[in-house]
């Protein structure tokens, strides 16, 4: 994992192009096995085909656990759920590797909290979550891995079935995302780099309470070129250019980017990072006026 709180890639964008990127590990073993997992919150069972494929199912329950735990909430349905994944790391040829994950879960709770406009009184507050998320990617290598071609697909659906004592306060938001990148390597050791690379991305948010609904839905596209390379075995740069276009604001932007890191030691080292970086509203202004710059 890499965390970075931004000013780095054009590869990303909003938010300061801050990303938890993660890098999933290929096929290393070609083993099959069944497990089973039991605690106090719930149980479950999966199994795994040949390190290949692999799923579980299990369900939650705290009702054990908060028969030992006392809380201060006044729970009248403990949290409960059921869940499910499915999970791909497949060598599709020689040079295409394909991974694919799938999860639902389901989840309920109800509550009482106290009555501020009644003081004394109790209502209920309950709460239904349904949560469906995938993430696909196809990478495939060329010219001896000096070309590397990758493609994602994610797609991520949650709804929250809210009430809140006999008012309804439903929230669904959902995303489809695509991703495509090509990387060329090259130098001594092929630790230089350049790419180029697109994205989209279509988001919807609707939220309800009582008679009021509002929602939002934004088509947001990128389009990047970055290169890495080495002006000297101690010093490191990164230059890039990224374009987006939102269109729920209408707008466009282009984003230059910089950096350069100075290995000084064994772990010692100095970075500078300018560029810059543009941010679509936040969904609660946008709720009430669209005519918004970034």
């Amino acid at each position: 994992m890499a965390f970075s709180t931004g000013g780095y890639s054009a590869q990303y964008g909003q938010a300061l192009s801050s990303v938890l990127l993660l890098d999933t590990q290929d096929k290393t073993s070609d083993q099959s096995g069944m497990s089973i997992i039991a605690h106090l919150a719930g149980v479950g069972v999966g199994y795994t085909h040949k390190g290949a494929i692999s799923g579980q199912v299990f369900y939650n329950n705290l009702s054990p656990f908060l028969k030992l735990v006392k809380t201060n909430i006044d729970f009248t349905k403990p949290p409960q759920g059921i869940g499910t994944s499915f999970n791909v790391d497949q060598n599709l040829s020689k040079n295409t590797v394909l991974k694919m994950f799938v999860t639902y879960t389901e989840n309920k709770n109800e509550l009482g909290l106290p009555n501020y406009e009644d003081g004394g009184k109790i209502y209920n507050f309950s709460l239904h979550n349904r949560n469906f998320y995938t993430t696909n990617t196809l990478k495939t290598n060329f010219k001896d891995g000096k070309w590397i071609w990758l493609n994602g697909f994610s797609y991520s659906y949650n709804t929250d079935g809210i009430k809140i004592g006999e008012t309804p306060g439903d929230r669904k938001d959902q995303r489809a995302q695509f991703r495509s990148v090509i990387k060329r390597l090259w130098g001594e050791k092929q630790q230089n780099s350049v790419l180029a690379g697109a994205e989209f991305h279509n988001i919807l948010n609707t939220n309800i309470f009582g008679v009021y609904e509002g929602q939002l839905e934004d088509n947001y596209t990128a389009a990047f070129a970055e290169t890495e390379f080495y002006l000297t075995t101690k010093l490191a740069l990164r230059a890039g250019v990224r374009g987006e276009y939102t269109s729920i604001i209408d707008k466009a932007n282009v984003a230059p980017r910089i950096s350069l890191a100075w290995k000084t030691g064994k772990y010692s080292q100095f970075s500078f990072a300018a560029g810059q970086f543009y941010q679509t509203p936040e969904k609660n202004y946008l709720y009430l006026n669209k005519n918004l710059g970034y």
